[in-house]
């Protein structure tokens, strides 16, 4: 997804496709190999290992369209879902706090930071 064109003039978009991919597949680290990681990366786009990692590499200048399209609707989706994974971290720490603040005190904080990492917002 390089260029949109606007009369004469083409408007490049640059995205990072590793920045992307971690956000459908999570960290390599935590797989214990990027072979592994690639796959489920692949698994969720409905592409192959070998598309992800030229994708991560840099390989790809301009991807297909059909690519992009697919790596960006699977990044999208696992947005939403760790958006509503952390609304029910938030809703159980909301009753928590409801039931009684002082007793579930650290289980309440827990859960709110889980919320705000898996937001993204943990990120330094």
């Amino acid at each position: 997804m390089s260029g949109t064109s606007y009369g004469n003039r083409v408007v490049n978009r640059t995205l990072d496709w590793k920045e992307i991919v971690e956000e459908i597949a999570g960290s390599a680290s935590a797989y214990g190999g990027q072979v592994v990681w690639f796959f489920k990366a692949a698994r969720a786009c409905g592409l192959s290992a070998r598309q992800i990692e030229a994708l991560w590499r840099g390989e790809y200048k301009d991807p297909k369209f059909s690519i992009s399209v697919k790596v960006l609707e699977a990044a999208a989706r696992a947005r939403k879902e760790a958006n509503d994974l952390a609304t029910k971290f938030e809703t159980a720490a909301g009753a928590l706090h409801a039931k009684d603040q002082d007793f579930y005190g650290a289980d309440i904080l827990a859960l709110v930071d889980a919320a705000r990492r898996v937001r993204g917002m943990g990120r330094a």
